[in-house]
């Protein structure tokens, strides 16, 4: 399991521990990081390799543009899913029964 990641954004180069990581989510041909105390980071790291990067360490993507860390997850429906510092996302229909799967492995 990764600790930390290594993000280059304006100002050089960040290491950031995974355990802050909330989500990320692509946007155009950046990535926006989503850190805990609602802290972002705009950065130019690849959203796909970053996805295959932790998807042993706790993350799982919702739909096609965001990867949360499942560490942060505090409740779910069937299309939405609740942060611990109360972001709500939406789960797309298409990953919304392999999420009730690993969320049901995690109980």
């Amino acid at each position: 399991m990764m600790s930390q990641i290594t993000i280059r954004d304006q100002s050089g180069h960040q290491l950031i521990d995974v355990s802050n990581l909330m989500f990320f989510q692509q946007d155009n041909h950046f990535t926006i990081f989503h850190l805990t105390g609602f802290a972002t980071i705009v950065a130019d790291r690849s959203f796909d390799e970053l996805e295959m990067t932790l998807a042993d360490s706790g993350f799982f993507k919702i739909n096609k543009n965001t990867v949360i860390n499942l560490r942060h997850l505090q409740s779910f429906t069937n299309d939405t899913v609740i942060l611990a510092d109360g972001t709500r996302l939406t789960i797309s229909r298409k990953k919304a029964g392999e999420f009730q799967e690993v969320t049901g492995s995690l109980q």
